[in-house]
């Protein structure tokens, strides 16, 4: 490359004037001491990081809602109200007014008996109780087989006295026939009344004699200790046997023998007895036959002289329990 008003031939180093036009621009460049590896090259240029923003202020919750004090609750308790927690209070607001809610349905009901209540309490009848009955003749009155309904009609109009109101009114108020008859029957009906008021009193009076005959006959047999010992021991099972058909005395020496307390001491006294015969004859054996003869001892139990020898103790007790039990049989 040649220069104007340059005579002479010169050549040029492009590189030395590519390096002297960059530092005339960017300024001297200085060659990297180390070549870096291609993964390194590659990486982008850490970013320096941006100044950090000022976190925003945490927004302020708006205040709870508040309730006024409901209705139901005195004055008095007003201030035990507002240390309530908001939350609490909105849920006893909402309790009274469901509350409130579930009365309004009653109205109607309430409404419907008010003009009634009068009568109600005059008859003392409940209101539950008068709904109740109402509701139930009208569905018996209105549902069901015809049959069925009407006989139900039959008898509330009985009871009501409607249907013989009705008959009465349809008959000849002043039939004397009628009339004849109705006193006949109100006579009849009264005469029946009385016979049966006296047949039951004079059933009654009977029944009062036997019972004080009864109890006098009782009275003098327990009365009666020396030969009925153990009557009060054995008194109920004494009753059991009457009210089989035993007489008095049957009934108690069967339940005497029954009982097994009873039962002892009944053997008890007929050894006791058995030995005082046993002493008895021996004695009379000792004696003169003369002397024998004019003695006249007489037992503890069936006023005769023991003239025979007595049996033993055993045969004793077999004959009583075989005369008791002929007794039962």
């Amino acid at each position: 490359m040649s220069l104007a008003g340059d005579t002479s031939t010169e050549t040029i180093d492009m590189d030395a004037a590519a390096d002297r036009i960059g530092a005339s621009v960017f300024g001297p460049m200085s060659e990297p001491t180390e070549t870096p590896a291609l993964e390194e090259s590659l990486e982008p240029a850490p970013v320096a990081p941006a100044a950090q923003a000022t976190e925003p202020a945490a927004p302020v919750a708006p205040a709870a809602k508040t309730y006024d004090p409901p209705k139901s609750w005195k004055k008095d308790m007003h201030e035990y109200w507002t240390k309530l927690d908001p939350t609490v209070q909105g849920y006893f607001v909402e309790r009274e007014e469901q509350l409130l809610n579930g009365f309004k349905q009653f109205s109607p009901l309430r409404d419907a008996l008010q003009p009634h209540m009068d009568y109600l309490n005059k008859q003392n009848i409940q209101a539950p109780y008068a709904i109740d009955s109402l509701l139930k003749a009208h569905r018996m009155l209105t549902e069901g087989p015809i049959e069925q309904r009407r006989a139900y009609y039959e008898m509330l109009g009985k009871n009501l006295k409607i249907i013989e109101d009705q008959a009465a009114a349809h008959a000849a108020p002043g039939d004397p026939m009628i009339q004849q008859l109705q006193r006949q029957l109100s006579g009849l009906e009264s005469a029946i009344q009385q016979r049966d008021q006296r047949e039951q009193e004079r059933t009654q009076r009977e029944i009062e004699v036997v019972k004080t005959e009864i109890q006098k006959e009782v009275d003098l047999f327990a009365a009666d200790t020396k030969a009925h010992p153990y009557f009060d021991e054995v008194a109920n099972d004494i009753a059991a046997f009457v009210s089989q058909g035993k007489s008095l005395q049957d009934a108690y020496d069967m339940a005497v023998w029954a009982n097994s307390v009873t039962r002892g001491k009944e053997q008890a006294r007929l050894l006791t007895e058995h030995e005082t015969k046993l002493k008895e004859n021996a004695r009379l054996t000792a004696l003169p036959k003369k002397k024998a003869a004019g003695v006249n001892v007489r037992s503890s139990g069936d006023g005769t002289a023991p003239t025979e020898p007595v049996g033993s103790l055993e045969d004793t007790i077999r004959s009583v329990s075989r005369e008791i039990r002929s007794r039962a049989s």
